[in-house]
């Protein structure tokens, strides 16, 4: 799993759509596994880099943001059992 080059597309809403971009790039042309090279790059620590890739954070909702989505990282010392709305506006928008 830390080997297949699909991940980069869940880290795209954390380290960003370039960074993601060189990743990938480089993952294909070395084969060397996408976890390892954003270690590697300093792009995540490894515990939020296993949080974001367990299978739990791949397949729960995610919070909205202006530039895109972010994993809800559930924190018990945190948690209000609310999922919390961000509304983005849109200029283009009619309603």
């Amino acid at each position: 799993m830390r080997s297949s080059i699909g991940l980069v597309t869940a880290l795209v809403p954390v380290i960003g759509y370039a960074s993601a971009t060189e990743i990938a790039r480089a993952a294909l042309e070395t084969g060397r596994p996408v976890a390892d090279l954003v270690l590697e790059a300093g792009l995540l620590d490894e515990a939020h880099l296993r949080t974001l890739l367990s299978p739990e954070s791949m397949t729960t909702p995610h919070r909205a943001t202006p530039t895109g989505t972010i994993p809800v990282v559930h924190d018990p010392a945190t948690e209000s059992g609310e999922m919390a709305h961000l509304t983005i506006d849109d200029p283009g928008s009619t309603v």
